[in-house]
């Protein structure tokens, strides 16, 4: 993963790889109590351009067609986005003061986004030293 992030073309991203990732990573105790809804937006896909995770206690159901019920957050992006945030290599507040990530929703389930939301376990694989060059001085 340190070496192959830098190799990955668009069709390499996997919306509903990340989406069953999420799922199995959420950190429902960061959630209110009750059932708590989360609807994913990717803005730039047609075809399963959205998800809906609904909470319950420690139990997390992935949708990918409406449930039909109350939505208590919504996070939209685009996949490219929200997967690089997801791989550590876009950092998630920087994604979120440039509203590249935007999080809209009921107060306390946004704020605590950065708790809820997982990265991926390659997130924590140091990235490779870019190269140095040196500062050269025509002779």
């Amino acid at each position: 993963m340190r070496w192959a992030r830098d190799e990955m073309s668009a069709d390499d991203f996997d919306v509903s790889f990340l989406m069953f990732d999420i799922q199995r990573g959420i950190d429902t105790a960061a959630l209110p109590d009750g059932e708590t809804v989360l609807c994913f937006t990717f803005t730039d896909l047609n075809t399963f351009g959205r998800w809906w995770l609904v909470c319950q206690g420690c139990e997390v159901d992935l949708c990918y067609e409406d449930p039909g019920k109350d939505v208590n957050c919504y996070v939209t992006s685009t996949s490219r986005h929200l997967i690089g945030v997801w791989m550590g290599d876009l950092p998630l507040q920087t994604a979120l003061r440039s509203e590249i990530v935007q999080v809209i929703g009921e107060r306390h389930v946004c704020r605590a986004f950065p708790k809820w939301f997982p990265l991926s376990a390659a997130a924590k694989t140091p990235r490779p030293a870019k190269p140095q060059t040196a500062n050269r001085t025509p002779s």
